[in-house]
């Protein structure tokens, strides 16, 4: 009988901390909220809540048309993959977050203090069943923000834990939590990781020579290296193609319609490299033999093409939306001398609009850091 009960506790421990948890954080609000004091304390809690979730929101404006306005502003060209760079993406979120917290204090005293204040007033003349009542509902959201916050730290615990250890079982066995887990806190942290990456792939770059000399880091399974490897043949072809051309701007956009021209874009190789299946070879050697290639492929093809004119040239890697959604996207910058300027080009996309040098490049292309580079 004893062995049972505490078959049953241990089944639903979980469960009956996450109850607990939530049922507390009430009962704490029906106790304090007599007092206006700690009614304004929850507001500014969920003033910072809301600016958090509006960070959350507008990420993609902060990390990339914001940050490379300010860029842009200052003329600053290279800050965007050193450490600096991440420096200067933390201070916009902090800032940006301070207006969001501004903002919202501004429209909550301006527009609802004073109804808060006087629904207050009203709440505490009322019988006690009526104004604990009212108290219990206005914690809820509190008490659900409490358990999401235990349930993302119980949830990141048990990945260090093996699967048989007990405790890992214990946890797992509350179906409450593999539910909040599953449905709200795998999602979120997919997210958050996406985020932190981003934010932080510059500063790993910038170290990268000097912590882990070793590692060389791949692209669709090969290195930056080999991809822009070339032979005799693409650089007799690069030559030939733009030897009667002497503007810079034309000669890279020659190569641009060569690419395009020459390449088709490989789906089957696309979900391959979704699958993380590496067996098709990326780069350019392999994109000029087969003719067909992903984005990757096209902006090596192109970064080789150029660099066997002399064009000063870079491979860009970030996000680019596709018509349904954001995906990792490889495309080109090209140095252009009469310009005095670099100019954003993209093979792959090229192949069902112009996308050589046009002002609105950024609407769908969201540049994330700089992987290669040549210049004269």
């Amino acid at each position: 009988m004893f062995e049972l009960l505490l078959d049953i506790f241990n089944s639903g421990i979980v469960t009956i901390f996450i109850v607990i948890l939530f049922v507390l954080t009430i009962v704490k609000g029906i106790i304090q909220y007599t007092k206006f004091y700690y009614v304004f304390r929850d507001i500014k809690f969920y003033i910072n809540i809301i600016s958090l979730y509006l960070i959350y929101l507008s990420y993609n404006f902060i990390a990339y048309e914001l940050y490379y306005l300010v860029l842009k502003f200052f003329n600053l060209q290279y800050i965007d993959y050193n450490f600096w760079g991440l420096i200067l993406k933390l201070v916009l979120f902090i800032f940006v977050f301070f207006i969001y917290t501004f903002i919202c204090r501004c429209i909550y005293i301006i527009v609802f203090k004073s109804m808060v204040i006087e629904c207050h007033n009203l709440l505490c003349k009322l019988p006690n069943v009526f104004k604990f009542t009212v108290f219990g509902l206005i914690k809820i959201p509190r008490a659900i923000l409490n358990v999401l916050i235990f349930v993302f730290a119980l949830n990141t615990f048990s990945m260090f834990l093996n699967e048989e250890n007990k405790v890992s079982k214990i946890i797992n066995a509350s179906e409450l939590y593999n539910n909040l887990s599953s449905k709200i806190i795998l999602p979120f942290k997919y997210d958050l990781n996406e985020i932190m990456l981003n934010i932080f792939n510059p500063i790993f770059d910038t170290f990268k020579d000097i912590s882990v000399r070793n590692v060389r880091y791949l692209y669709n399974g090969v290195t930056i290296d080999e991809a822009t490897m070339s032979t005799d043949d693409m650089k007799e072809f690069a030559i030939s193609t733009t030897r009667d051309i002497n503007k810079s701007y034309d000669k890279a956009m020659k190569l641009y319609y060569e690419v395009i021209d020459m390449l088709d874009y490989d789906n089957e190789k696309s979900e391959d490299i979704l699958n993380d299946d590496f067996s098709n070879l990326s780069g350019a050697i392999s994109a000029f033999e087969t003719k067909k290639g992903i984005c990757f492929d096209y902006a090596s093809l192109y970064s080789v093409f150029a660099e066997s004119i002399n064009l000063p040239t870079r491979i860009v890697v970030g996000k680019g939306f596709d018509g349904n959604e954001w995906i990792n996207h490889a495309w080109n910058e090209v140095y252009i001398e009469e310009l005095d300027e670099w100019i954003e080009i993209d093979t792959t996309f090229g192949e069902i609009a112009n996308y050589f040098d046009i002002e609105n490049f950024g609407q769908d292309h969201r540049k994330e850091r700089i992987i290669w580079e040549f210049s004269v």
